[in-house]
Parts: structure tokens; sequence; C-alpha cells
């Protein structure tokens, strides 16, 4: 069953464990805009928008931000598991980086990982684009038909029309998903190439 479909009882309280005095609960207590906001970026399996947040709450721009804003503070604060990113486009909680190898482990399966020579054609695609097949290859010097279909099929890159020129060979952009695999709200966040 999945944990967004479970009910939580109310917790036991643990032997041996304190419980908090009023002036520490303050610090990690969300408020119900910060609990509404944390329920549904918990349930989605996409990063929500402000304009989804909005839609569902009843709230304005504002108190999303704000609320999202303090919930990553509190999130933080409390050393959760679980951080807040804004990224391609919407706002998502991903585990924290350091907590990576434990969940790969015990849930066999790891995140995908790139071979150089896709790392290489990715890049290329990624601060070149829109670029086609025969443009990668200049740069890279050998042939990379193999890396960009494995890159299409990772869904890492997407076919974005066609050149108007001789033979019309296919454009390659960056998808939605490289942004989310980065974890980067868009292009613009990517590191500056050595040297620029």
């Amino acid at each position: 069953m999945p944990a967004w479909t479970r009910r939580a009882k109310a917790p036991l309280p643990l032997p041996g464990v304190l419980p908090f005095n009023q002036a520490e609960r303050a610090n990690y207590r969300r408020t119900s805009t910060q609990a509404d906001l944390e329920a549904l970026l918990f349930s989605s399996e996409e990063p929500l928008t402000v304009e989804r947040f909005k839609g569902v709450l009843g709230l304005d721009s504002t108190q999303v931000l704000m609320g999202l804003s303090e919930l990553r503070q509190k999130l933080a604060a409390d050393e959760s598991s679980f951080i807040l990113q804004e990224v391609a486009g919407g706002w998502r909680l991903a585990t924290r980086g350091e907590l990576d190898r434990h969940l790969a482990t015990s849930m066999g399966r790891a995140r995908t990982e790139l071979s150089e020579t896709l790392r290489d054609t990715l890049a290329i695609v990624a601060y070149r684009q829109p670029v086609t097949r025969a443009q990668v290859e200049t740069v890279r010097g050998v042939p990379c038909a193999d890396s960009l279909r494995q890159l299409l099929d990772l869904g890492l890159i997407r076919m974005a029309g066609r050149e108007a020129t001789l033979g019309r060979p296919v454009i390659y952009r960056t998808s939605r998903k490289f942004l989310l695999w980065c974890g980067v709200r868009s292009l613009d966040d990517l590191p500056p190439l050595a040297g620029s």
C-alpha cells in the first residue's frame, strides 16, 4: 500500500524518550499551510507548480511561496531525510543525497548512472542545444548515433523537430526529465562551462 494511502494513527509514546517542551516543539511544528503543502508534495510523483498548489489549497502565490520557503527551512532545521527542491518548473520532496546509497541498496534500485560517453554526449546537447547529430559528432570527434539513441530511450533528450537544411537532420534538445535528473530549475542553473 503506498505511503500516501495509509492513514497514520496517533503515535504511542516511545519508552525513554522525553517529550518536547513547548519552546522546542514550536521549532518543528508545521503550520496548517506547511502541513498541507508537505502532504501534497509527499503524495505527488511529479514536481508541483505554484499554480497547482493555489488550485488545490485556495491560496495566493505569496502564501504558497512563503509556506514552501518556511517548510524548506523546517525540513533543514529538524535534519529531515527529505529536502525541498525547486526543480523543472515546480517543487518536490527529495531524499537527501547522502541517503541515496542506502535507498538503492534496500530497494534494489539505483539512480541512473551514465557512462562517460553518454555524459559527454548529453553535455554537448545540454550546452549547445538545439543541436543535430552531425554537430554533436563534430564536437566529440566520433560517431554518436548510439549515444543519442540511448539518451532518447532514457528520456534525457528529445527530438525537437528537423533542421531546414539538406537531408533535414533531427534537432535534439534536453527534456524535462533531464532537469529532474540534474535537480535544476532550468537550463540557466547549469554550471558554466570551464573557461567561459
